[in-house]
Parts: structure tokens; C-alpha cells; sequence
């Protein structure tokens, strides 16, 4: 009889943990993948009146290096974010509980109740357990490791093209447009680059130089990670289109659409200012171009 009224209140308590917690979480992005909670973790035990008992709940919990997360619990998934404390992690949104480390398992009050999890091998934990890498620092937040090293090559490769000192700050944008993985491992990427250059003034990064550059990146594997190795640049003048059409092949369509899309590439070059400034706590809350009216972030 124990067994059974234990199961049924870890069920409702799971459910009233969501049930009592706000609304949103967002979809904040930090790198805080060299904390010792990233895994996923499962609920091993729940003490409660002091009495314990040992638990096979599917009640999973995955927190990721990013400052994001997933709970798993009673066929119902939720997404919130995390953030240390000194003795643990909280999480916030979808899901709102205070972790403190317990040994080698976490644990978390709840309801009166002790619940214990405690950290998954092997299978069940082989994809949280994956490398990550952040490319905040050069404008891109998300976890697509191609794309996160294009946003990396151009931010360091292209700037040597132009007099920049060491208070200038170069954004990328990265608009792929095809993809080929290569025998070898390394990829081809396709798009349209563009660089700019930005000095802080007050509140504002003033465009200083830039520019775009159309063509091929050629990504090498770096362990479980690339790195960018060249460049083929669509060629200017009257070899524009003919190298173009070169490099994107049946994509050269796509990528005219995209070459002549100002709208698209200014939304691109917005989101990956925003990007950097919130990865690296930059004091900013705009930029602007010469002779322009200055775009808030």
C-alpha cells in the first residue's frame, strides 16, 4: 500500500510543480557549459516525513550548457531556463525549483517532500553528455555547430581586410545557403557574409568600415567541432555571375534572392548585434551607420 500512495503523490507533486510556476522562461542563452550540473538527471528517491523510498519514475530532467532545459515528467515536457546559486542551480519559467548539490545526486524541496535525482550514464545521457560550444562572442546563439564556426571564421578572418585597431568590434552575418559535407568530414558553406566593424560611442556602436562578401567557406573538422580553413569569394564585375553560379550551383537562384534581399540581411545583421551584445554584456543599446539614424536593439 506504501508503494502505491507514494507513486500517486510523486505524480501530483511533478504536476504541481508545474502547475505553480509563471508562465515564459524565454529561451535565454549563456554559456555555462563547464558547470558540473550540465546532464540529465532522473528522480532516484523521495523522503518525505522521514521515511524514504526508492523511485523508477519517468521523471527526467536535462539541463544544457547554454542556460537552458527540458523536464520530462508523467508524458508532459517543459522548457525553462537555470542559473547557479552558491550551493546549487535554480530553474525558472515552465519549471521553477531550487537544486542543491547532495553528494553526487541533487536534491529538491518540495511540498514537505525531499526529492532526490540523481545523474543518468551511459545511453541516456550520451547526447546532453556532447561537447558544446559558444558562439556568442561572435554573434550567433544558437547550437548548430556548422553555421556557429561560419559566424567565427568570418569574424576573425575578414576583418584583417581592413585598419582596425584593438577597440574595434567586428560582427558578422551569415546567411547560408547551402550545405555539403564532404567525404573527408569537412564541409562546404555556401552564403552571403557580410563584416562589420563598430567603435563604442556612449550607448551606440558606430559603424566604421565593412562590407559583403558572397561566396564558400570550407570547414575542416577540429575534433568534435570546425574550423574554417579558406574562402571562395564570388568574383566581382563581369565574372560575378558566372563564378556565382560556380559556387551555389542549382542554389544560385536562392542565392540572387537572398544577395538582393536588404530587408533579410538588415534583420540578420540586428539579430546578431542583439547576439553579442547580451553574450558579452557589451553596454550598448543600438548602432548606427554613417549617416543614419541610429537602430535600437
Amino acid at each position: 500500500m506504501k508503494r502505491i500512495i507514494s507513486t500517486v503523490l510523486i505524480a501530483v507533486m511533478i504536476l504541481s510543480a508545474i502547475a505553480l510556476t509563471s508562465c515564459g522562461g524565454g529561451s535565454k542563452k549563456e554559456d555555462l557549459s563547464d558547470s558540473k550540473y550540465v546532464g540529465t538527471w532522473k528522480i532516484a528517491a523521495m523522503e518525505f516525513q522521514e521515511e524514504s523510498e526508492d523511485f523508477d519514475e519517468d521523471w527526467t530532467i536535462e539541463i544544457k550548457g547554454d542556460g537552458t532545459g527540458q523536464s520530462i515528467a508523467q508524458g508532459e515536457t517543459q522548457d525553462f531556463t537555470w542559473e547557479p546559486t552558491d550551493d546549487g542551480f535554480k530553474t525558472k519559467g515552465d519549471l521553477k525549483l531550487n537544486f542543491t548539490e547532495d553528494g553526487d545526486n541533487i536534491i529538491a524541496d518540495l511540498f514537505g517532500a525531499r526529492l532526490v535525482f540523481e545523474r543518468q550514464s551511459g545511453e541516456e545521457s550520451e547526447e546532453a553528455a556532447e561537447p558544446t560550444r559558444f558562439y556568442g562572442g561572435y554573434g550567433y546563439m544558437g547550437d548548430d555547430p556548422v553555421e556557429g564556426a561560419a559566424y567565427e571564421y568570418v569574424a576573425i578572418a575578414f576583418p584583417e581586410q581592413y585598419e582596425i585597431d584593438e577597440d574595434t568590434i567586428s560582427i558578422p552575418v551569415v546567411c547560408i545557403i547551402d550545405k555539403v559535407e564532404n567525404e573527408d568530414g569537412s564541409v562546404d558553406v555556401a552564403g552571403n557574409y557580410q563584416i562589420y566593424n563598430y567603435k563604442v560611442e556612449g550607448d551606440t556602436l558606430k559603424m566604421q568600415s565593412g562590407g559583403s562578401y558572397p561566396g564558400k567557406i570550407h570547414l575542416v573538422k577540429d575534433g568534435e567541432f570546425y574550423t574554417g580553413e579558406s574562402f571562395e569569394a564570388v568574383e566581382d564585375g563581369g565574372s560575378f555571375e558566372p563564378s556565382a553560379k560556380e559556387i551555389f550551383g542549382d542554389k544560385y537562384d536562392e542565392f540572387m534572392k537572398v544577395y538582393s534581399d536588404d530587408k533579410k540581411m538588415e534583420a540578420l545583421r540586428k539579430e546578431a548585434v542583439a547576439n553579442y551584445v547580451q553574450a558579452t554584456g557589451l553596454k550598448v543599446t543600438q548602432y548606427q551607420d554613417e549617416g543614419q539614424d541610429p537602430v535600437k536593439l
